[in-house]
């Protein structure tokens, strides 16, 4: 499976956390060779072997101040303990269909901060949350929510789960059924002429690169048919003196009422598809868009199933 790439702030956490441990080796070598157990070697030779800076690692042989980490450990808002117990919440709130966005996470923090300091205490600041994240990259992650009906999510309980797995140890496993004869199937439908998509190369800052495919679609964009418009427009456009103001474009798409749309939220690292539990109903309401050739717009008409039918004409 092909992995996203870490962010520039991971980077610089993990090359951050990489220098600390070399420094905390350097360090060890030191003092055992100092002591006799190995070869006696100066400082600046132990720092160069271990790629770390001579003056950094005099000052940690020294213990002339903490450490790089262990100062900014002391900075931050929540205590490590505090942000684990934060990080087990996140979790398990993700798992269940929950998972929180970053402003969520935000008045969490603020509300641990609160039950220790008050509620006039100092709250995390902007970048706090991206920091925490950091911190925690190997255990959390962004993802794009994807909506999961709760009636779905309620389906999913050990109640459930034991009811299936009692099913698939009468019918299969006490009746001998073999592996190579059980099969799932679904049905998926697709245009013939589809060959999804590819890779390849177009002009920079081109928002959409459009392939042409199909036989349906293929023909309709060549200089014939682009001249029989422009003699449309020409004939019952601007022959006509119809102005701007007058020429008004629409277009319709269907929703769902309970769809919210997708959300950046944070859950576990390596899991591909974040759920968020949502509302059951599906029924679908039309969207009118509509905008002028002057640039204006009208105002959208959303249009509802119809819940009462004229009787008489």
């Amino acid at each position: 499976m092909v992995k996203s790439a870490l962010s520039e702030r991971i980077k610089s956490f993990k090359k951050l956390r990489a220098n600390e441990h070399r420094l905390s080796q350097a360090a060890a070598a030191y003092q055992q060779a100092k002591q006799g157990y190995t070869s006696k070697k100066s400082l600046r030779d132990i720092a160069y072997d271990y790629n770390v800076n001579y003056r950094t690692l005099a000052r940690r042989i020294k213990n002339e101040g903490p450490s790089i980490l262990e100062f900014n450990a002391k900075k931050q808002k929540l205590t490590p303990a505090e942000e684990k117990v934060l990080v087990k919440f996140l979790l398990e709130s993700a798992a269940i269909g929950f998972p929180l966005t970053h402003r969520q996470i935000e008045r969490h923090a603020n509300a641990i901060l609160e039950s220790k300091q008050g509620t006039n205490c100092e709250k995390v600041g902007k970048q706090w949350v991206f920091n925490f994240l950091t911190r925690h990259h190997t255990a959390l992650s962004t993802h794009w929510s994807k909506p999961l009906d709760t009636q779905r999510a309620k389906s999913l309980n050990p109640a459930a789960v034991k009811s299936w797995f009692d099913l698939l140890e009468k019918w299969v496993v006490a009746l001998g059924v073999r592996p190579e004869d059980i099969y799932g199937m679904d049905e998926s439908g697709f245009p013939t002429a589809y060959a999804g998509k590819e890779r390849v190369v177009g002009a920079r800052g081109t928002k959409t690169q459009h392939k042409q495919g199909g036989a349906n679609r293929e023909n309709s964009l060549n200089p014939a048919a682009v001249k029989s418009w422009f003699d449309l427009l020409e004939k019952w456009v601007v022959a006509l003196g119809v102005r701007p103001e007058d020429i008004y474009g629409m277009d319709e798409s269907g929703f769902p009422t309970a769809y919210a749309g997708k959300e950046r939220v944070v859950g576990a690292r390596g899991t591909k598809t974040q759920h968020k539990q949502g509302g059951a109903n599906r029924e679908n309401v039309t969207a009118i868009i509509t905008i002028c050739a002057d640039g204006t717009t009208v105002k959208p008409m959303i249009i509802y199933k119809g819940k009462k039918m004229m009787q008489n004409a």
